[in-house]
């Protein structure tokens, strides 16, 4: 087999698993539809099938190597000689929306940029470009010196289909590439990839909610739901699985549930068949066999006793016995997350309950936004039950306000000491896991370095140790820990208060707190009003750098380890993330001028805030802590 997972299991961070005991193969030539509903784990399966993260149990091996290492004795058959390299090379990967990774100003460059870094000749680079163009229905002569900027949506999707193609990879894995686009856009693209895959008799794995695809195409259909797979086998035995289906909210291809509802009613039609026109000669021949005119309709393309489609995996097969049985033939495969044994079905070996599938893309999409909601101290705000979230905004900002002027007052090594545990306490009081304070802290890990050198090294003192022409003194050393140590408490405070204060509510308390410049003309509202869209948009802006990343590192463009490379290697990455910042930023323009809003005009809110007993004992206790800082701390 090209691509096999046995027994793969996945979680982020230790959650709840995202994959749960996986396991099919796919073909040389085969395709491969991968279909569930949101949230059940297919994205990171296309991932794990990449090389770009491992699974934590299970193996994956794609043409008998493991994509995920990078020793060189796991390359694939044929490594070593010209055209071949680690397996995960051989492998490309299309993420959704991959036009959002653009950075080049021509077409042309953009496909070539990856094949440059492989170091092929201009000439094998112009004539894969081309072919790459040639794929996708692209004309090169027309394409090629046009902006990827200024192309149709359709146009850009081709467009990044190619640069994947244009690696010439022995595998290609696809996540919706067809999400967004109409559908007779949607149609073509389909249509290009199959015709592709084909010609190169190379695997293909591919995420869409197509179903009319799936069937019709398809050689194999992968169902996910909540992390298992709950069938694999052929496309025809998945869609008689009626129960199935619906329990996993997808929807039936129109063709193939016409003809479920005429077998039901007794009519002998082939089923099942995706093809509209497949399916209108069955039904023309099943009509004229009914009613004894074959002669009059003997021009249904012959087909009254059609052979399935080539994914059907049935030949000449009419059914209204299927039909009756679709829903429970293969036993109790909706409890029991397992699929019999039938016609063209494959068993999964997954057990477990597999049920209630219809929370499980909201679940996963909310835990992958908690782990993705950025680094540093603006993770963002922790939606989980505590008791520091219900307090008053603008107490829990006043109150970190007074425990960072503390802070700056601390003297000795007692005070850093004393604030460092009340804020661990606090953490725990408030339910906030010590993996968000720690993240914060790594995230500005360099600062602090750099904080303690500079001081060490260029403050006066007695000398500790001579680097060079530069003196490292103790006095210069402990006045960098004790900056340091500050750092660390700001940004540890401030993590704690956005992780239990909406960044709305945030934005109000400070709005608030500045009330009173508003006497000097200072522009409060708008402050609190930029001061809300930037809270939001870090996290966003940083999940989004991540989805970048991993886009490019599935092209083959890395982050180089030498800092003058590093830098250079960051263009990729960074020029897309800009591009897709000012691109929010304009719709978030449209969408506030569309909901009226006006700069400097007050606003109203919807619950508005009380000052409670519980708000004034937090405030006090904070001036009191602050208070003791300044005076003997």
């Amino acid at each position: 087999m090209s691509i096999e997972a046995r027994d793969v299991a996945f979680s982020y961070d230790g959650e709840r698993p995202v994959l749960r005991s996986v396991s099919f193969s796919v073909g040389p030539g085969e395709l491969c539809a991968l279909v569930g509903p949101s949230g059940s784990g297919k994205s990171t399966l296309l991932l794990l099938l990449a090389g770009l993260d491992r699974p934590e149990r299970g193996a994956i091996r794609v043409f008998g190597a493991d994509p995920a290492r990078r020793d060189p004795r796991t390359q694939a058959p044929g490594a070593g000689q010209p055209g071949h390299g680690p397996v995960r090379a051989e492998i490309a990967l299309v993420l959704q929306q991959p036009e959002r990774q653009f950075f080049n100003q021509t077409v042309e460059a953009e496909i070539a940029f990856s094949l440059k870094r492989m170091g092929l000749s201009p000439q094998e680079i112009d004539e894969r470009v081309a072919r790459a163009l040639h794929d996708v229905g692209l004309p090169p002569d027309v394409y090629l010196k046009r902006s990827p900027f200024h192309l149709s949506g359709g146009e850009q999707r081709a467009v990044a289909i190619a640069v994947a193609l244009a690696l010439s990879p022995r595998a290609l894995l696809l996540d919706e590439p067809t999400a967004g686009l109409d559908p007779a856009t949607a149609r073509r693209i389909l249509d290009q990839l199959d015709a592709w895959r084909r010609a190169h008799h190379a695997p293909v794995i591919l995420v869409t909610h197509d179903m009319a695809f799936a069937g019709a195409r398809a050689d194999r259909l992968l169902a996910l739901s909540q992390g298992e797979a709950v069938f694999f086998g052929r496309p025809a035995a998945f869609f008689r699985e009626k129960a199935l289906v619906e329990r996993l909210g997808l929807d039936e291809p129109a063709p193939s549930a016409f003809l479920r509802h005429l077998c039901e009613q007794g009519l002998e039609v082939p089923y099942p068949l995706f093809d509209v026109e497949e399916a209108a000669a069955a039904v023309a021949g099943a009509v004229a066999r009914a009613t004894g005119t074959a002669g009059s309709l003997g021009n249904a393309r012959s087909v009254g006793n059609a052979e399935g489609p080539r994914s059907a995996g049935i030949s000449g097969i009419t059914a209204p016995a299927r039909c009756a049985g679709s829903a429970g033939e293969t036993g109790n495969s909706g409890s029991a997350g397992r699929i019999g044994s039938t016609e063209g079905t494959e068993s999964t070996g997954n057990g477990g309950d597999s049920g209630n599938t219809g929370s499980a893309g909201h679940s996963h999409r909310r835990r992958q936004k908690n782990r993705t909601a950025g680094s540093g101290p603006h993770r963002g705000y922790l939606d989980v039950p505590g008791p520091l979230h219900p307090l008053d905004p603008r107490a829990k900002t006043l109150g970190t306000l007074f425990l960072l002027a503390g802070v700056f007052a601390l003297e000795s090594w007692w005070g850093y000491a004393a604030i460092s545990a009340l804020l661990l306490l606090a953490a725990a009081y408030g339910k906030i896991p010590l993996a968000r304070l720690t993240a914060a802290v790594r995230g500005i890990s360099f600062l602090l370095f750099f904080t303690v050198v500079v001081n060490g090294l260029f403050s006066p003192g007695e000398p500790l140790a001579q680097l060079g022409p530069l003196t490292l003194t103790d006095r210069g050393l402990v006045r960098g820990t004790v900056l340091g140590m500050r750092l660390v408490l700001i940004v540890g405070a401030t993590t704690l208060l956005t992780a239990v204060t909406k960044p709305l509510d945030l934005a109000y308390a400070l709005g608030w707190i500045l009330g009173p410049f508003r006497l000097v003309r200072v522009p409060v509202s708008e402050l609190a009003m930029v001061t809300s869209i930037a809270l939001r948009f870090i996290p966003v802006l940083s999940a989004e750098a991540q989805r970048i990343q991993l886009a490019q590192k599935a092209r083959g463009i890395g982050i180089e380890d030498r800092p003058l490379k590093r830098a250079l290697s960051l263009a990729p990455i960074i020029v897309p993330l800009f591009a897709g910042a000012l691109r929010q930023a304009d719709e978030l323009g449209l969408a506030l001028e569309a909901r009226g809003y006006v700069p400097g005009r007050p606003r109203t809110r919807l619950h508005p805030l009380q000052f409670r007993t519980a708000d004034a004992a937090f405030l006090a206790a904070c001036a009191a802590l602050a208070l003791v800082a300044w005076l003997w701390l």
